[in-house]
């Protein structure tokens, strides 16, 4: 219990160190409701579009139809709030050990009873677990005042919304999302691994340290050899999860009223079953293992 309540203090300690971890997602989102509330009023403003959406749109979009689109556009709009959270995450693994130590802070930490074991491992933890559930909780809040904004917006106007607003499909996708955005972080703890063994040991500058190695790496095999394998190992390995991504794409023109939508659905996210993800796991799983070690026995200073 004891272990339990210390990995919930440090992950706390994280998100109040690092606001980044929600402003951004949020930022994100407000930036979609936003665009969308503007789309929807030049709309409903415009009585030709609002009586074609009502005639030609509205008939096509109901039961599974009405469904399958909110499901997608939800998908969609979460995974690009996810991707500007890999973002985010990219810059915190790669300073969240670095900078206790430019700071000193880990002084005081040290004099805490927590091993360097458990310290390392909540950062992981909000690397692969709290982020998506941030994401989640980002992406409900979007969907729920989209839900309270799309009745008052459509007041006064002739507009109806049949079975448009589908808030089970919302709920649907974004716990759906919940379980791929858990997979996509171990598909990439080699990399986040990487940045936090940089993090732990580059006394400055970082961010080069983290992408010149790979980079010089990758410039001697094309100098030594004529070959790309090991930028294109990298490439394949992150590409690898999507193969089996679809499109989907829904979409409706009537005269003068154009309207789209386009969603991204993941499914059948490569996982367990490929060698490369347990080659991958091992790999993060040493370079995290190596963080440990050397925020244990170097220096408390960068």
């Amino acid at each position: 219990m004891n272990q339990l309540h210390a990995m919930y203090s440090l992950i706390r300690r994280e998100l109040w160190e690092h606001k980044s971890l929600w402003i951004a997602p949020a930022v994100t989102a407000a930036l979609f409701l936003v665009a969308s509330v503007w789309g929807f009023i030049s709309l409903v403003s415009n009585p030709t579009a609002v009586e074609q959406f009502n005639q030609h749109v509205l008939p096509q979009m109901t039961g599974d139809r009405a469904f399958d689109v909110a499901h997608g556009m939800t998908r969609a709009s979460a995974f690009t709030i996810y991707a500007v959270m890999v973002v985010v995450l990219f810059f915190y693994a790669l300073d969240c050990l670095y900078s206790e130590r430019r700071d000193r802070s880990i002084l005081f930490w040290r004099s805490l009873p927590v091993s360097d074991t458990l310290t390392v491992l909540s950062k992981l933890l909000v690397v692969l677990l709290v982020a998506p559930v941030i994401v989640l909780l980002v992406g409900l809040a979007l969907e729920v005042l989209g839900l309270l904004l799309a009745p008052i917006l459509v007041m006064g106007t002739d507009m109806s919304f049949g079975d448009y607003l589908q808030p089970l499909a919302a709920l649907s996708a974004l716990f759906g999302m919940l379980g791929d955005m858990w997979l996509l972080g171990l598909w990439f703890l080699p990399y986040f691994g990487w940045l936090f063994l940089v993090s732990a040991w580059a006394r400055k500058a970082a961010f080069l340290w983290a992408v010149l190695p790979p980079l010089g790496v990758a410039l001697v095999e094309w100098v030594a050899l004529s070959s790309r394998e090991f930028l294109k190992m990298i490439g394949h390995h992150i590409s690898l999860p999507f193969q089996n991504a679809q499109q989907q794409d829904f979409g409706f023109r009537t005269g003068d009223l154009n309207v789209e939508a386009s969603a991204a659905e993941i499914t059948g996210l490569a996982g367990f079953a490929e060698p490369a993800f347990w080659i991958g796991l091992a790999v993060g799983v040493a370079f995290i293992a190596a963080a440990v070690a050397i925020r244990r026995y170097r220096g408390e200073t960068a």
